[in-house]
């Protein structure tokens, strides 16, 4: 018996936080894309749109980076602040002439230092405010401004996420963390024709932009051959049709361009490339964050700060009808409906009889003065930033009382519990109503908040039959990603092949890297040729880890492609951590063993926190035979966090393979407490113990028990309970757990062994043959398992 060394720790999750902006220097002079064409700012529009720029000029897209000067002062009157913590130090805003000075002071009132506003962020519900950094960054300050409340308010801690019905909760970050940094996050949303300018070598910044906030030529591109041709055509009088005005013409534009164009800022995303050119194809440019991420409630409710497109995708307006954005938002980002008496046109024509019956359909008063979006875009506050749900589906009290996610009727309904609510909603509509947030959030609430995977063989079923929506779908596969379970590749080819959603196609191909073989190969390839980008730097990865020699010359140029795509996608952001990490693991796949770990020291060097850098280079350097190298690692990550399962687990592996057996077990104990849910750990723990000796039999079979149980698909755990049953004089108990395992996995020769072996033993070789000759005729069983058998069977 030995180890089993386990890789937890693959690809980061993208990073996010709301908005956190900041930039240093803004240039004028043209800045040429290609050829002739130009960016020539938006003030080259106002001659020939003045209408257009004077809506434009003053709304939240053309404000949404202001310079903090007299005239932004003068206009929004911000008064000073009190004494506000923030991380242990005092911090107070004070206006000062035409500038904003933040001071910082320690808890004795003493100076430590003046930083001074330069640019504004938002607006709308809330002013971020940024200042000069070392290395050309510009950092968000630790107050912002409620513009609703008109006051001060720390805002690291606005932004911890209050999970409910978690172990583990948010901890607000220090106002200094690179995720507060305008050029490291969330740039390109409040600013036009942004060039980051990272130097890697030192880990700084010459971020340049063509003018602050959202520009006419980021939904229009560069308009300089536009300003020339029109002008052209003006002086001979000419009149042109929109295919030939030289620029981008929105109005042109389908409503799957419409969304991808608006959702290249209103999306929780990981960028697939450096710039999102306007109407081109949302998932070729960016991967949408969905519900595996604890950002959401399990039925898809907005938790943290989602901007807008995870849900939007849920809407049945959107997936099944030609609503857009557009259809309810002008292109400066105005609601089209906001006049008094207009709200309900935007759910006209479609729903006519129930805007027009709205006071039967809703159940309330006129004087109630309900419209459709008061309960099916009901409004919450993350952050001090109110948003609205653009899922648009039914309140559901039930799913509050399931998850904690909010309702419209208890969002206004304050004095009354979820409870009231559900029995009201219910005596309308009956018990038995549709409601499928709350079938398909119980489920990812289980595997996703528990870890409970007894309901996976119905999650596989509804995505194989394509019943959820995309959203639910790719959720469910992200959320199942790594399990062993029967049926779940088969899922997963049928998914990627065939799916029309290439998110959820993305999620299938994502998750067959845990799967080796070579079915699985041949649809990777299919996935790293599939017509989305998010599909095939998706196919990357897994495929880098099937050798060379298993692809022909057309595998090898389709997967060599996707290799390529990959590479510049994830490092599409080369200032964050996870870039860096991500990279370390592909190579890692490849055998570049040396350099994964440059590219896993440069993820740690960026995110000195994050753990699974660590844990990875360790893993390499145990490859490269370091064992010290190996234990330093992963005594960086448990400095950082001493109960981390994952670096105990790997450390309690390692010391296993020093020879260090005591120590290991007190690691791999302690992975067990921090996870419970860790088979692994389990398991390895029952190895471990094992060598102790006789008297350590009955705690290996209670591990190897733990380990089988929590994993009851991963036949390895249960070869090794009926190992250790067989050893502790328990060979029928053995038996049987063999011949449960293989009858959902039947293809592990070393089970067939073991319990051919069991049956010899009781002078039953019938039964030994009988079950070989069985799995010999199982089409689920390999080539390379028939043959290990056939040996067997010729030696009756």
């Amino acid at each position: 018996m030995h180890l089993f060394r386990q890789l937890l720790a693959l690809a980061a999750p993208a990073l996010f936080v709301i908005a956190t902006l900041t930039v240093i220097s803004c240039r004028k002079e043209k800045h040429a894309l290609s050829g002739d064409s130009a960016y020539v700012g938006s003030e080259s529009c106002q001659a020939c749109h003045e209408s257009f720029f004077q809506l434009w000029s003053p709304s939240r897209h053309g404000r949404a980076m202001q310079p903090v000067d007299g005239e932004f002062l003068a206009r929004e009157s911000l008064p000073a602040s009190g004494f506000i913590e923030v991380g242990g130090k005092i911090y107070r805003a004070l206006p000062e002439g035409d500038s904003l000075i933040v001071i910082e002071q320690d808890s004795g009132g003493e100076l430590l230092a003046r930083f001074q506003a330069v640019w504004a962020l938002g607006g709308k519900n809330v002013f971020y405010f940024l200042t000069p950094f070392p290395g050309g960054r510009l950092q968000t300050l630790p107050l912002a401004f409620n513009v609703h409340a008109r006051e001060w308010y720390n805002n690291p801690e606005s932004g911890v996420r209050h999970f409910p019905n978690r172990e583990t909760q948010d901890e607000a970050l220090d106002w200094r963390h690179s995720l507060f940094t305008f050029n490291t996050t969330c740039h390109s949303c409040h600013v036009s024709q942004l060039e980051k300018n990272y130097n890697i070598d030192d880990h700084s910044y010459q971020t340049l932009w063509r003018e602050p906030g959202i520009n006419c030529e980021t939904c229009h591109g560069p308009s300089g051959d536009h300003v020339a041709i029109m002008r052209r055509a003006e002086r001979k009088g000419f009149q042109l049709p929109s295919s030939e005005w030289g620029l981008i013409v929105t109005s042109d534009f389908s409503p799957e361009q419409h969304n991808s164009s608006c959702s290249s800022c209103h999306a929780k995303m990981s960028p697939l490339t450096a710039s999102y050119p306007p109407g081109e194809y949302f998932y070729d440019h960016f991967n949408l964050i969905t519900l595996e991420n604890p950002d959401y409630y399990p039925d898809g409710r907005d938790l943290g700060e989602n901007y807008t497109y995870t849900s939007w995708s849920m809407n049945p307006c959107s997936t099944k009808s030609d609503m857009h954005c557009v259809t309810c938002h002008t292109s400066s980002g105005r609601y089209r409906f906001a006049r008094e008496g207009e709200a309900n046109n935007a759910c006209l024509p479609c729903h006519a009889d129930r805007v027009e019956g709205i006071i039967q359909h809703s159940r309330h008063k006129a004087e109630d003065n309900v419209t459709c979006v008061s309960c099916h875009m009901p409004k919450t506050m993350f952050a001090a930033m109110e948003r609205s749900d653009h899922s648009m589906l039914p309140p559901n009290p039930a799913a509050t009382m399931a998850f904690g996610s909010p309702n419209a009727c208890n969002l206004c309904h304050t004095d009354k519990p979820a409870e009231w609510a559900e029995k009201q909603v219910s005596d309308w509509h009956g018990k038995e109503r549709p409601q499928p947030g709350l079938h398909y959030g119980r489920l990812i609430q289980a595997a996703r908040d528990r870890r409970d995977f007894s309901r996976a063989d119905e999650m596989l079923e509804m995505i194989a039959e394509s019943r959820p929506n995309e959203i639910f779908a790719a959720s469910m596969l992200r959320i199942l990603q790594g399990q062993i379970l029967p049926g779940l590749q088969e899922v997963l080819r049928k998914t990627v092949l065939e799916n029309p959603s290439p998110l959820v196609r993305q999620a299938a191909a994502e998750a067959l890297r845990h799967h080796l073989s070579m079915e699985n190969k041949s649809v990777l390839i299919r996935a790293a040729a599939d017509t989305a980008r998010v599909v095939r730097v998706s196919a990357a990865p897994a495929l880098a880890s099937y050798p060379d020699e298993l692809f022909n010359d057309y595998e090898k140029g389709v997967r060599d492609r996707a290799f390529t795509e990959y590479r510049a996608s994830i490092m599409a952001s080369p200032d964050q951590w996870s870039a860096h990490y991500n990279l370390g693991n592909f190579l890692m796949s490849r055998g570049d063993l040396n350099d994964a770990i440059r590219s896993f020291d440069q993820a740690s060097l960026l995110e000195p926190e994050a753990l699974s850098p660590y844990v990875n280079a360790a893993l390499v350097q145990s490859r490269l035979g370091r064992p010290t190298a190996a234990e330093n690692a992963l005594l960086k990550a448990l400095k950082v966090q001493p109960d981390d399962p994952a670096a105990n687990f790997n450390y309690g592996l390692l010391l296993g393979e020093m020879g260090q057996m005591e120590e290991a077990k007190k690691a791999l104990k302690t992975a067990l407490e921090a996870d419970p849910q860790m088979a692994a750990a389990a398991h390895n723990l029952g190895v471990i113990t094992a060598s102790g000796g006789a008297d350590s039999l009955k705690a290996t079979l209670r591990y190897c028990k733990m380990a089988s149980d929590l994993a009851p698909y991963e036949s390895r755990y249960a070869y090794t309970y009926a190992f250790y049953l067989n050893q502790a004089g328990r060979s029928g108990e053995a038996l049987q757990v063999l011949l449960k395992s293989l009858a959902a996995n039947p293809d592990y020769p070393d089970a067939y062994g073991l319990a051919g072996q069991l049956y010899l033993n009781e002078n039953n070789a019938a039964a030994a043959k009988k079950l070989y000759m069985e799995a010999m005729n199982n089409s689920q069983v390999s080539a390379q398992t028939r043959r290990i058998l056939g040996e067997r069977l010729a030696q009756f």
